[in-house]
């Protein structure tokens, strides 16, 4: 039996039965930013995109650090676990890392990954010779699996070495020189594009907090570069369907800029009560109506994903009570 709240404001000071540890997350969660951030990530399908580069065990973890870049505008990996205590995640079982997972992640994200899952690859179809055997979609991306005709048992496996030679090409950083002959037009277009470039570095500095990347090995280097890349589509995202929304409204107000709306919408919350079931603490303002319909979403599918965040911790609550 577990006592309601009158209970608790009546004998403050019994002892509950039964009590869990409930300190490895807050007992408030900030929903809004993550609902917005995660239906531009599914709208631009980077967690299919990025899964054939990251493992799966490492691709939540990253897109966390997308979201907890953008949303503090901060890229010091030892105040991720901060952010991580009161938001939603998308790691598995929204698991809260330490800043040392953190630095694993950046050290790891290298080429070699990609060569690493090509030999996994390998080993495990090694291991299914002569066997009735389906794998997985993402095993005929890099491979062109052969069967026996008759029996449907599996026989080789042949590398696509074009599609492993395009992805290795799309590692790291390349620059074009040209001296090429051009019209007055095309280069002065060619040189005002500059300034697109130039003011998307420019807000990674200043709206991501990249000012210092605060890292010494080149490999995180890269890795950190990259996330912060990832961070900017989100957020240049955010700023055209504010920027959209706004047109269509007779009034300017001051809360549709980037940071006023993701301050707002870190109010949309849920709280734990003494069930451990994690609720809306209230519904969307009328305020936070106006941004979050600049994304396509309303407050029925607010409702929605915070009854899927709180079925993801009560699984994560039972798994480690089984554990």
């Amino acid at each position: 039996m577990q006592p309601n709240q009158n209970f608790l404001k009546y004998f403050p000071d019994a002892d509950l039965p039964e009590e869990l540890d409930r300190s490895n997350r807050s007992s408030c969660i900030r929903i809004g930013d993550y609902i917005v951030i995660r239906k531009i990530m599914e709208e631009y399908k980077f967690p299919e995109v990025l899964g054939h580069y990251i493992d799966q065990k490492d691709l939540g973890l990253f897109l966390d650090l997308v979201a907890y870049t953008i949303v503090t505008e901060n890229n010091a990996g030892q105040y991720y676990p901060n952010y991580a205590f009161n938001h939603p995640l998308f790691t598995d079982r929204m698991r809260v890392y330490s800043d040392a997972k953190v630095s694993d992640l950046l050290h790891s994200l290298t080429d070699e990954q990609l060569e690493s899952k090509i030999r996994q690859i390998k080993q495990l179809l090694k291991k299914h010779v002569n066997e009735v055997k389906t794998f997985c979609p993402g095993f005929d991306h890099y491979f062109i699996l052969h069967y026996n005709e008759k029996t449907k048992q599996f026989q080789f496996a042949e590398e696509k070495t074009k599609v492993i030679e395009d992805e290795l090409d799309l590692s790291g950083y390349f620059c074009i020189i040209t001296s090429e002959r051009m019209t007055a037009k095309e280069a002065i277009c060619l040189y005002k594009s500059r300034d697109s470039s130039e003011k998307l570095f420019r807000g990674d500095k200043s709206y991501l907090g990249n000012n210092s990347l605060r890292v010494s090995a080149d490999d995180a280097f890269d890795t950190k570069i990259f996330i912060e890349f990832v961070a900017l589509i989100v957020r240049n995202r955010i700023y055209t369907c504010l920027k959209e929304k706004m047109k269509d409204m007779d009034k300017k107000p001051n809360f549709m800029t980037v940071p006023a709306a993701l301050k707002e919408l870190e109010k949309i919350e849920m709280v734990r009560l003494t069930d451990n079931v994690y609720r809306l603490d209230h519904a969307a303002t009328k305020t936070q109506k106006t941004i979050l319909s600049a994304f396509g979403i309303d407050a029925p599918l607010v409702k929605c994903h915070a009854q899927e965040i709180s079925k993801n911790t009560q699984r994560m609550k039972k798994e480690t009570i089984m554990a």
